[in-house]
């Protein structure tokens, strides 16, 4: 995989990757060291951070590892990684105490079409307990399979419109977006109604009383998609 190392006091001075902040060295770590500070609850005395950004090969599926070293006082449960990936930013918390002395998974993300970095600053839910700051790596995945979505519910309110919720789940590069389609029972056609959505529910005005069924796939970042399904995912009848 491509692997980033943390910053070096250096590029700490010169605020390239980290602004200026109350940096310690720790010998242990990958390389044989590694840099820490004490994490505050405080966003007023949050000072401290560092951003790796990896030179990878090209777009495609990364999943992201932290390595937290294993020395010196026992560190924060709540280490925010924050992660840009494609335009999108994603805060993990990672229980650096427990994952002591091994790798430890940030989640897969697409990567590579636009800026991609790791974050780590000192703004914790404990207060001074260290943030230990160490190698990461980005590994590239594969993503085959498509995301499976479906109409999770349809409820009639008052007014006579109908509220639809959606949703979906995808075990590589996530949901992207969502079709949606509505038909009116017992015969009708399937009509497009969202498409290409990113939203998880809207509001449905019916043209008259009936029976209606929606139904929703959708696809992921890397472009794979659902097929329909040939049923609906719910009916709801709307009363004259």
């Amino acid at each position: 995989g491509v692997r980033a190392g943390p910053p070096s006091r250096r590029e700490r001075a010169q605020g390239r990757r980290a602004p200026d902040g109350k940096w310690y060295d720790a010998p242990c770590g990958l390389g044989g060291r590694h840099g820490w500070t004490y994490g505050t609850p405080d966003p007023a005395e949050s000072n401290t951070r560092a951003t790796w950004s990896p030179d990878l090969p090209g777009p495609s599926l990364y999943e992201v590892f932290a390595y937290i070293p294993a020395c010196g006082e026992p560190p924060t449960e709540s280490a925010r990684y924050r992660i840009t990936h494609d335009g999108a930013v994603t805060d993990v918390y990672v229980d650096q105490a427990a994952a002591a002395g091994d790798w430890v998974s940030l989640g897969t993300y697409h990567m590579g079409d636009g800026p991609s970095s790791v974050e780590l600053d000192d703004l914790t839910g404990d207060d001074g307990r260290p943030v230990r700051f160490d190698a990461l790596k980005w590994l590239p995945r594969q993503d085959a399979a498509a995301p499976q979505a479906r109409v999770s519910e349809a409820v009639v309110q008052p007014d006579g419109s109908i509220l639809v919720r959606w949703g979906g789940t995808d075990d590589g590069s996530g949901v992207a977006s969502y079709d949606v389609q509505v038909r009116r029972l017992p015969d009708g056609g399937w009509t497009d109604w969202h498409v290409r959505s990113t939203s998880a529910e809207a509001v449905f005005v019916p043209p008259g009383a009936g029976e209606y069924a929606f139904r929703a796939r959708a696809r992921d970042w890397l472009g794979h998609e659902q097929p329909w399904r040939d049923g609906d995912d719910v009916t709801v009848r709307v009363e004259p």
